[in-house]
C-alpha cells in the first residue's frame, strides 16, 4: 500500500535516512530498502530520498543506480559555518570561555564528534 500511496502522491515529500549505518546489519531492513523503497523514486515522481551516514547503500547493482546521486561530504572546518550551529545548540560554550577553533582542531571538523565534545562541554560543571 505504501507504494501504490508514494506513486499517487499529489505533492512532492522528502524522505531522509540519517545514519544509514544503524541499520546496515538488519537484512531484512535493508533488504526492504534496497528491493522496495528506494526502486519507488523512479515511480513515484514526487518522491526524493536523501540517505546519510558513514554507510549508505551499494547503489553500484541496484536497479535504481540511475537515479542516485553520491555525494562525499568533507569535514566543516570552517569557523564560520560551526558558528551558527553553535550559538542555536550550544550558547553557553561561550560563557564557558570555550575557543571554537580549538574545537575544530580537536574534532577536525567532523559534526559527529563536533556535536558530541560540544555537548560534553556544555553539560560540564566548569
Amino acid at each position: 500500500m505504501l507504494r501504490r500511496d508514494l506513486r499517487a502522491l499529489r505533492q512532492p515529500i522528502l524522505a531522509i535516512f540519517d545514519t544509514y549505518e544503524g541499520c546496515s546489519g538488519n537484512k531484512s531492513v535493508v533488504d526492504w530498502l534496497d528491493q522496495q523503497f528506494f526502486p519507488e523514486v523512479e515511480t513515484a515522481s514526487g518522491l526524493a530520498v536523501v540517505v546519510a551516514g558513514q554507510l549508505v547503500p551499494d547503489y553500484n547493482g541496484a536497479r535504481w543506480r540511475d537515479e542516485a546521486r553520491h555525494f562525499v561530504l568533507t569535514p566543516i572546518t570552517e569557523i564560520e559555518h560551526w558558528e551558527p550551529w553553535i550559538r542555536e545548540h550550544y550558547p553557553d560554550l561561550q560563557d564557558k570561555r570555550v575557543d571554537l577553533n580549538t574545537l575544530i582542531r580537536a574534532t577536525e571538523g567532523n559534526p559527529s564528534l563536533m556535536s558530541s565534545l560540544s555537548e560534553t562541554i556544555s553539560k560540564s560543571a566548569i
